[in-house]
């Protein structure tokens, strides 16, 4: 049977606007990218593990719980476009709920990644930990995660010292076993010598073992190192 001319436009034109209908819904659709992440929850003062908490994501939904060991390997299916943002809660009677909130690039595809947390039961202080050298962090295995917790009890050892350090004084210059750093408020910069040049406010310029007859830790905003001639490390109050 022959189609109308007129009948043949009717339909290229539905069938042009449907196409372009589907284009436009696949464009719009955002690729849905799995967030795979594995890791211990453990008593923060101890560093035992902790069975049982619950794991929720930033919509309060369920994403698992941990097994005896503390281990636990969770997904999140992401599909907004862009740039990532999502929350992890970890709840487990007897501790403090702890929450940790993510600012990730816009990567593609899967990701994974291994975290810690330690909650806190007690006086010791809560703490969640993703240390940069971890080996092999798409390998989300309990062994491999077990493997790198060496790195954040490490890392726990520092800080604890690094606290004691700060503790009843506001000094920026401190010395913790055999080196030297520099510190404030928020973070600290490993020296190479305690007499290292420091630029204050790119005026002064010190020794850092001076600093401390100088400045007060809480009087400064931001430090750098940096590549000056006369200075390897720059301090600023302003």
């Amino acid at each position: 049977m022959k189609i109308p001319a007129a009948a043949k436009l009717i339909l290229t034109i539905a069938f042009a606007l449907l196409l372009n209908a589907f284009s436009f819904a696949s464009a719009k659709s955002p690729e849905v990218r799995d967030i795979n992440i594995a890791g211990l929850v453990f008593n923060s003062e101890t560093l035992s593990p902790i069975d049982s908490a619950t794991i929720y994501d930033s919509g309060n939904n369920i994403l698992g719980t941990t097994d005896k060991n503390g281990y636990f390997k969770v997904t999140i299916s992401y599909n907004k476009p862009g740039e990532i943002y999502f929350g992890l809660r970890i709840v487990k009677h007897g501790f403090q709920k702890f929450i940790r909130r993510e600012h990730w690039g816009n990567l593609s595809g899967n990701i994974s990644s291994i975290m810690y947390f330690g909650l806190n039961g007690s006086a010791a202080k809560a703490f969640s930990s993703s240390p940069n050298s971890i080996a092999n962090s798409n390998d989300l295995s309990y062994d491999n995660v077990l493997r790198n917790f060496d790195k954040v009890k490490e890392e726990k050892a520092f800080n604890d010292k690094l606290a004691k350090a700060k503790a009843d004084n506001q000094d920026v210059f401190i010395q913790i076993d055999n080196q030297f750093y520099l510190v404030n408020n928020t973070g600290w910069i490993k020296l190479t010598s305690e007499t290292d040049p420091v630029a204050i406010d790119k005026k002064n310029i010190v020794a850092a073992n001076k600093l401390n007859t100088v400045i007060k830790r809480n009087s400064v905003k931001w430090m750098t190192p940096v590549s000056g001639k006369a200075e390897k490390f720059a301090v600023h109050t302003r």
